[in-house]
């Protein structure tokens, strides 16, 4: 059975991992030991980032030596192919992925789960994880339990999800993060034609939030394709280029079908 502080290998340098290992060392449940990553570089540091102490390695066969628990933050087709690589593992096994199943890590230790932060990550920049949704599974209630407490010591938000529901909401998660992120971006280019930037849109952006949290996004949608305004909407159209034009035609469309059947 792991006790705390739980002694840890992170299996990966990139953005999650960035994100998440110093939130799980400063939580004070796990005492991360060392990084794999394919660039020694990249594994040395994250693991400088970390402390002075922690190792850094390209060897996967390091991964459950002298710890307990491994945590995969790695891309989504890498986590399967890692498992695979480290048959008969006596540690216990951990993904940070919200799209893959949490038995892929089967291949690697029968005894394992899922540890998924809902949060956008991107290295160099600051993340507070202390509110953000953290989605749970384990393969063992002992094992759930112990990931439970490992992620209260990193957000105050913890709660179970099996790798059906995962993915639904990693898919939301696209449309409500990423998608979004992307508009932004074209609302930039476009607003540059007028001498404008993203900067203008902040006020309307932290509005659009604050009435998403009180009434629900459902209820605060406004625009020219909620009021069905066709002249205004063809002469948006006109500014912009085809591929812009194509989203904004689609965007237009799923809001009106959305509002005529409500």
């Amino acid at each position: 059975m792991m006790e705390f502080p739980v002694r840890a290998t992170i299996i990966g340098a990139g953005n999650v991992a960035w994100g998440l290992a110093p939130a799980l060392e400063n939580g004070g449940k796990v005492k991360i030991c060392r990084i794999i990553a394919r660039s020694i570089n990249s594994a040395e540091a994250l693991a400088s980032a970390i402390g002075p102490e922690v190792e850094a390695s390209r060897n996967l066969s390091d991964s459950d030596k002298d710890v307990d628990l491994v945590i995969v933050a790695a891309s989504d087709p890498a986590i399967a192919q890692i498992a695979a690589g480290c048959v008969g593992s006596r540690a216990a096994w951990l993904h940070t992925s919200g799209s893959v199943d949490s038995s892929v890590l089967a291949a690697a230790s029968g005894n394992y789960g899922v540890v998924y932060p809902m949060q956008t990550f991107t290295r160099g920049v600051a993340v507070d994880l202390s509110d953000a949704p953290i989605f749970i599974e384990a393969s063992t209630p002992a094992l759930l339990e112990k990931i439970s407490e490992i992620a209260h010591s990193v957000s105050s938000n913890v709660r179970q999800a099996d790798s059906i529901a995962r993915r639904r909401l990693h898919c939301a998660a696209v449309f409500a993060c990423n998608f979004t992120n992307h508009l932004w971006a074209i609302a930039d280019s476009v607003a540059h034609e007028a001498g404008a930037s993203i900067a203008d849109f902040m006020p309307l952006i932290d509005e659009t939030l604050r009435k998403a949290k009180a009434i629900g996004p459902f209820e605060g949608q406004t625009g020219p394709a909620r009021r069905g305004a066709q002249s205004v909407m063809k002469t948006h159209e006109a500014m912009l280029n085809p591929l812009q034009r194509d989203i904004y035609r689609l965007i237009s469309k799923s809001i009106a079908t959305t509002y005529e059947q409500n």
